[in-house]
């Protein structure tokens, strides 16, 4: 895994755009949100039926940039269940492949193939359907509580609509995790490292995660990670790698 932390490419890490606006565009936009997303109670409910759709899908493929200091590094993959096949791009690049609890990888774009174990791209694996199963990712942030040991965070934490628009026949909304104390207060609001930000896209009665941006932990660093979902059940399975 070392390789992966070596692999990072010096780039600059870009910057997103003004808290403070999409604060205000909070509190202003849940007066105009499409039926499509009214049926929803609110953000929490509109991202948890698009990590639902995810999480049942047949599968999906994904590319991600993960963003470490100054540098960056970039991953793709196919996802179908606990099965995949993952691949860190570049010059110490990686493709490793999990299919029924057999592991395999490759130092040679797939030519040749070893036998492994799910520790080679676990932590791999877990950056990249994080954002679908959700939750750790905001006790990771604040560093507070254990979500998962049924705590809350304080601020009455939400992810909220601040923005949407249509493109290619579907609506897109971002949605954003914002506190109660970051809406009355937004100068106190986490610095831009920190956003956790959906993409959620809505068609033809389905609706799922397009894309996310949020701060975590790899490789027991603190890097911020842009994932790009597509073809989104249109996976069915992963395949064993061919016999040298």
């Amino acid at each position: 895994m070392r390789n992966i932390v070596m692999g990072l490419k010096c780039r600059p890490v870009a910057h997103l755009p003004s808290r403070n606006s999409l604060v205000l565009a909070a509190c202003l936009l849940p007066c105009y949100v499409t039926p499509a997303v009214a049926q929803y109670k609110d953000g929490d409910q509109l991202l948890e039926a698009a990590q639902t759709y995810m999480r049942e899908a047949s599968g999906f493929h994904v590319e991600v940039e993960i963003a470490f200091q100054s540098r960056k590094a970039f991953l793709k993959a196919d996802i179908v269940g606990h099965d995949y096949d993952i691949s860190l791009l570049g010059q110490n690049g990686i493709e490793v492949r999990g299919v029924r609890q057999k592991y395999w990888k490759s130092y040679d774009s797939g030519k040749t193939w070893q036998q492994t174990d799910d520790s080679t791209a676990k932590e791999m694996f877990d950056l990249i359907v994080f954002p679908i199963y959700g939750g750790h990712v905001r006790a990771i942030l604040r560093g507070r509580v254990d979500l998962d040991s049924g705590q809350k965070l304080p601020g009455d934490p939400h992810y909220v609509v601040t923005q949407q628009h249509s493109e290619g026949g579907k609506t897109i909304t971002l949605l954003e995790f914002i506190t109660l104390s970051e809406l009355l207060r937004p100068n106190d609001s986490s610095s831009e490292s920190e956003r956790i930000r959906y993409w959620v896209a809505q068609s033809k009665g389905k609706i799922w995660i397009e894309r996310s941006a949020a701060p975590t932990v790899f490789l027991r660093s603190s890097v911020f990670v842009d994932s790009q979902y597509s073809k989104v059940g249109e996976i069915s399975r992963i395949d064993s790698p061919p016999k040298n």
